[in-house]
């Protein structure tokens, strides 16, 4: 099973609240949408805390600001997610996503991959 993974930064100017709000109330649409356009098995979504602990991990590694929230969709069948994320209901839902002007991440600082996940410690 792969995952793509999707890590977003919000746009210049837009606060915490905003994010948060936006992220809780208006985001999953799109994460729906896409998780059906991609028939995706799975899909999730994580926004980083917005919290003094954050910091100091990030200081202590030596890392860069975390991204403002990721979203994963998990896949049964690589070839055919590979073959959906390019097609042209794929690219057209995505620039609806960035054309739209509630939209309030910022896509060129964000970035989408693929990963291989392979599971170490579960307690469940």
């Amino acid at each position: 099973m792969i995952k793509q993974v999707m890590c977003f930064r919000r746009k210049a100017g837009v606060s915490d609240i905003e994010l948060r709000n936006y992220w809780n109330n208006e985001f999953d649409q799109f994460i729906r949408d896409a998780g059906n356009t991609l028939n995706c098995c799975r899909a999730a979504k994580s926004l980083t805390l917005q919290v003094e602990e954050n910091d100091k991990l990030q200081q202590r590694q030596h890392f860069e600001a975390p991204y403002d929230g990721v979203v994963e969709f998990w896949f049964e069948k690589p070839r055919e997610a590979f073959e959906i994320t390019s097609s042209d209901q794929w690219i057209q839902l995505i620039t609806e996503l960035k054309q739209n002007p509630h939209f309030l991440l910022d896509t060129s600082r964000s970035t989408s991959f693929y990963v291989d996940e392979s599971i170490i410690i579960d307690s469940e």
